[in-house]
Order: structure tokens, then C-alpha cells, then sequence
């Protein structure tokens, strides 16, 4: 898998989280969300995943979590995978380089 390829597939990922949630919290209820979900709604946003989606973005541990392990299974164990681990999260940074948050993930996936 390609550093693109783990970028694409860590946003899939963030949106199928976003919608699973929503649609599970809109069968069972909204618990300590209830509030945050009613104010989406009467600000008028039509698809409220979406936007959940958008806050998990600004979540930069949970963009690590996502990508980390996929990253790993790319570099491999043994001698040198710190260095093509560290190479392939730097190709993951310039997918998205104007984002803080995906920087900040990057950063903490870093080995040193």
C-alpha cells in the first residue's frame, strides 16, 4: 500500500466512522451528543455525518490510530523499517500538508 493509498484510505476510514456513528446514535439515541446533534440540526446542516466527519479531521491522535498500523505493515519489522516508516509518513504529510491536524498526526506517527 502506497503512502497515498493509506491517505485515501485513512479518509474513507474517518468518514465510514462518522456515518456508522451517526446511524447508530440515531437508532439508540444520542446520549452525551443529543445536544451538539440538535443544534446541527436546527442550524439548518442537512447531513450531519458529514460534518461529524469534519470534527473527527481535527482529531490528529485519531488520525495517527487510523494510519499507524497501516504504515507499519508498509515498512515492515525488521533492520531499517524506522527509516522507511518515518519516509512513508513524510509522503502521507504532503497529502494533505495545509492541514494542521494531519501534521500534527504525522508528527506523533514519527520514530526517532
Amino acid at each position: 500500500m502506497t503512502a497515498n493509498e493509506i491517505a485515501r484510505w485513512a479518509e474513507s476510514a474517518v468518514g465510514d466512522m462518522a456515518y456508522d456513528h451517526v446511524d447508530m446514535w440515531e437508532r439508540t439515541g444520542y446520549g452525551d451528543n443529543e445536544d451538539k446533534f440538535k443544534a446541527m440540526k436546527e442550524d439548518g446542516v442537512r447531513d450531519i455525518a458529514g460534518c461529524y466527519a469534519d470534527d473527527m479531521w481535527d482529531d490528529p491522535q485519531l488520525l495517527c490510530d487510523l494510519m499507524a498500523d497501516r504504515v507499519c505493515e508498509e515498512a515492515g519489522w525488521g533492520e531499517g523499517s524506522d527509516v522507511k516508516f518515518n519516509a512513508i509518513v513524510e509522503e502521507i504529510r504532503d497529502y494533505r500538508k495545509q492541514s494542521k491536524a494531519w501534521n500534527k498526526a504525522c508528527d506523533l506517527m514519527l520514530r526517532t
